[in-house]
């Protein structure tokens, strides 16, 4: 599936400069008259651009166009391109003008539209001085601070045929505010709807939809993560994924225009604080993927992102935040390929070597996402759509790494799960064979010895040394039944109690009644306990009291499993004590589990009650 993603990209990567370079768009003569289409103009080319003003904050701005004398105040610009590769300096308003010609057999009724592929940040344009159509004014305040930004919008505006003329002048005014100032994407045409819809919709799905939708999947990754946290136990690497993916939907609201006019600027540095963060998390959970993660890399990590988030909101403008913006990515470019390139080489012994070759695949795409916008940002290439696209591969491929890191759990569970029973049934081969035989030897030996020829406390000692001989021996013995237990033969309390009051119902002496929960622990040393405490004072029931009527009841919650038997018979009332053979032995599985038991003579029988926590008998399962 990564590898289908992977050659879509590619080919779009190819294909999409294509699209403005084609003839459709690109052959046009002086006067803007397209050959293929009478009516299509292409407005792409030599455009004017005046710089009005810079926003107040903006000091560097503001002292390079005061610098500029007022009849040097106009340049010669070709667009689609990126204004700040020719004008770094400049956040502000501006104005991109140009002339054109009406072609001679354009209707004179209906209307055109135009398209321009993408605004950095806000504008209005006008054709003959009458505004065709606007993006993100309408919500900006009057605050030269507060904007909302509409970089990545298609723009696609109705011209009524009364507003164009013979020759004709478009006025593009614009608030550059981000990295992508300008008309920084293509296409710049004027057409009829037929001739552009097709045009604006692929346009729009390309560079707005699939930008919104890398927002809308960052989200759901998180909450896909977030939900396998939640049933533990899960590795950490996973938890800081979860908490990365977070991050990075929070910076990617980047991509939406929000419906809300904003400090612009305090939103820029909040989203890069959650790349920040993002970039961190990404790095301590590939680390712990591999098993060369410790506390004193995580600390080093987390003190790198304090140092940056801090230098992140030391920038008092839009100018001083792109330069820091620049060198945090910078910095984090080469602390990525630090960590998961050099760093996983250097210890590839000591970690999961397998995992540590899809972290070094998955650093490549990560590496080449991250180097095509510090190329954007140092104004190399004018290619945002590399980045966006790269970052929403680097998406997939973290489902895809997911996916593997879970199949590879799988497998190493199904080779643990094997060599533990390997391991169990040489353990109960040793015990039954070596411990077991030494302890019944050593109960013939005690038998044997004739009573008259020994004193009173010789004849207590080798009695206690008999009742010692078998406790061990009956011990050994259940320990060995659970060793060799094998799942497909082993069952769940629920269905033990169930087969052995259906047994006793058959047998047409007994009313039975029974209300159990279920136990799924099938092999675990409660599960085997529980059932040995349930046949031995059932045992005891049907030997001594006799009843007519049991009744049994097995509750199971997060916390506490609860054995409760009632019969009609001649019960006793008995408090948990070491009392009898049969007694003694329940009470010494129940301190086993670190629980309660104790029974209850009333008027028409007995109750047995038996309580064990959960919690503790799982940490000494094994």
């Amino acid at each position: 599936m990564l590898r289908f993603f992977y050659y879509i990209c590619i080919i779009s990567n190819l294909s999409l400069p294509l699209m403005y370079c084609s003839p459709d768009y690109s052959s046009s003569d002086h006067d803007g008259r397209h050959p293929a289409s009478p009516t299509r103009l292409d407005l792409s080319g030599t455009w004017k651009f005046t710089p009005i003003r810079c926003l107040p904050s903006e000091t560097e701005c503001s002292r390079q166009l005061a610098e500029l004398p007022a009849s040097e105040r106009t340049f010669q610009i070709d667009l689609p391109d990126n204004l700040r590769r020719r004008f770094p300096w400049f956040t502000g308003e501006g104005r991109f003008t140009r002339d054109f010609n009406l072609p001679v057999n354009t209707t004179s009724e209906g209307q055109m539209q135009l398209l321009i592929g993408g605004i950095g940040s806000l504008d209005r344009v006008f054709i003959n001085g009458e505004e065709v159509g606007d993006s993100g004014y309408s919500l900006a305040t009057n605050t030269d601070a507060r904007f909302h930004s509409t970089w990545s919008k298609v723009r696609y505006y109705s011209v009524h045929h009364s507003i164009l003329q013979e020759r004709n002048r478009i006025e593009i005014h614009f608030v550059a505010l981000d990295v992508k100032a300008g008309v920084h994407r293509g296409p710049i045409v004027l057409g009829t709807a037929d001739e552009l819809y097709s045009r604006y919709w692929w346009s729009a799905f390309l560079f707005e939809y699939i930008y919104q939708a890398e927002t809308i999947l960052a989200f759901f990754i998180f909450f896909f993560f977030l939900i396998y946290t939640l049933a533990p136990p899960v590795e950490r690497g996973f938890r800081y994924m979860t908490a990365a993916f977070a991050a990075y939907a929070i910076h990617s609201l980047y991509f939406i225009p929000l419906p809300i006019a904003l400090d612009y600027l305090l939103f820029l540095k909040l989203q890069w604080v959650a790349r920040i963060l993002s970039q961190q998390w990404i790095i301590i959970s590939m680390l712990l993927l591999v098993r060369l993660s410790n506390r004193r890399i995580e600390h080093f990590v987390h003190v790198i992102a304090g140092v940056l988030i801090l230098v992140t909101f030391t920038a008092p403008s839009y100018s001083r935040y792109f330069s820091i913006a620049t060198w945090i990515q910078l910095a984090f470019q080469l602390e990525i390929l630090y960590f998961l390139g050099v760093y996983l080489l250097q210890h590839r012994e000591r970690g999961d070597r397998s995992m540590i070759k899809v972290v070094l695949t998955v650093n490549l795409i990560v590496t080449l996402a991250y180097i095509s916008d510090l190329l954007l940002r140092l104004y190399v290439f004018n290619t945002p759509w590399v980045y966006h696209y790269m970052a929403l591969l680097n998406m997939l491929q973290f489902l895809g790494l997911y996916s593997y890191k879970m199949y590879a759990f799988q497998a190493e569970a199904r080779i643990a799960k094997h060599q533990l029973l390997n391991e169990r049934l040489r353990i109960s081969m040793e015990l039954h064979d070596v411990l077991g035989a030494n302890l019944g030897e050593i109960i013939i030996h005690s038998e044997s010895v004739p009573g008259e020829s020994a004193s009173e406390s010789d004849s207590q000692k080798l009695a206690t040394i008999r009742h010692l001989a078998r406790r061990s021996l009956r011990y050994v013995r259940d320990l060995v039944s659970l060793l060799k237990w094998e799942e497909q033969d082993a069952r769940s309390l629920r269905r033990y109690i169930q087969s052995h009051l259906e047994r006793l119902r058959k047998t047409g002496r007994y009313e039975i009644n029974h209300q159990l929960d279920d136990y799924r622990d099938v092999l675990n040393f409660t599960n085997l306990q529980l059932q040995r405490i349930y046949a031995e004072w059932m045992t005891n029931v049907l030997r001594h009291s006799r009843p007519r009527n049991i009744r049994v009841r097995l509750r199971v919650d997060s916390k506490r499993i609860v054995l409760l038997i009632v019969d009609d018979g001649h019960g006793l009332s008995w408090r948990g004590q070491t009392i009898g053979s049969g007694l003694t032995h329940i009470a010494d599985r129940v301190k086993s589990l670190h629980g309660r038991v104790r029974s209850m003579r009333f008027g028409g029988g007995e109750i047995f009650y038996c309580s064990v926590p959960v919690g503790v008998a799982r940490r000494i399962e094994l």
